[in-house]
């Protein structure tokens, strides 16, 4: 199920613009961003940044359900375009990469192996007209001739990725994954959603305020023949 809806869009204007700290503007639907009359130090904040918050739900030993509710994001500008980010991200993007933050929770003792995760319902809008940056990548280069013997030269640059930023979809291609890990004798499934997505093409960001999924369970092995 899929469903959009109404947001507010806050800017944050520099200090020194005085009483005018906030522009507030409601948007049915899609928010338009001019972003050509903004000011190029100016970073924009969507709804009201916090940390994802995350609910789960044990209806059977088959399936897990979960949610998460992400309020907003902040996107700072650079040389290269906005950088996006989220209180309490994860990691995100790889070098070359849109520069969007992921949000991830770990679920600990369930009582199957996952399967697959299935999406029941998403809450999205789209921002429009809104560079992201590639993620900085970090290049070897040859130290200084007075550097000390053994001395790395690290560079960073900011290189797109071509198989990214020159096609017309929105990147990351899915909105939730997990992955399993084990510590000591207890099993852990590490839940990663992405709620936002880039198309460089078009320009536009999707961002994900609401995500709601299942885990699909399998009995565990005890052991013995398949």
């Amino acid at each position: 199920m899929h469903e959009k809806r109404v947001e507010n869009m806050r800017r944050v204007l520099p200090a020194a613009r005085g009483s005018a700290a906030t522009v507030l503007c409601g948007v049915l639907l899609t928010w338009r961003l001019a972003l050509s009359c903004l000011a190029d130090d100016a970073p924009l904040v969507v709804g009201t940044p916090d940390a994802a918050v995350w609910t789960w739900q044990s209806p059977g030993p088959t399936v897990e359900c979960f949610g998460v509710t992400i309020d907003g994001f902040r996107a700072d500008p650079t040389p290269s375009g906005y950088v996006l980010s989220i209180p309490g991200q994860a990691q995100g993007s790889g070098p070359g990469d849109p520069a969007l933050p992921s949000v991830a929770a770990v679920r600990p003792d369930l009582p199957g192996i996952v399967a697959r995760i299935e999406l029941d319902h998403v809450t999205w809008t789209e921002v429009t007209n809104i560079a992201v940056a590639p993620v900085v990548s970090r290049i070897r280069e040859d130290p200084p001739m007075d550097a000390p013997e053994g001395r790395t030269a690290l560079r960073s640059v900011s290189r797109p990725s071509r198989a990214v930023y020159e096609t017309d979809a929105f990147w990351p291609s899915r909105v939730a994954g997990f992955t399993e890990a084990c510590a000591g004798t207890q099993r852990l499934v590490r839940v990663e959603c992405f709620p936002l997505e880039y198309n460089p093409v078009r320009r536009i960001v999707r961002y994900t305020s609401r995500i709601e999924g299942r885990l699909i369970l399998e009995p565990a092995k005890t052991g013995g023949n398949p």
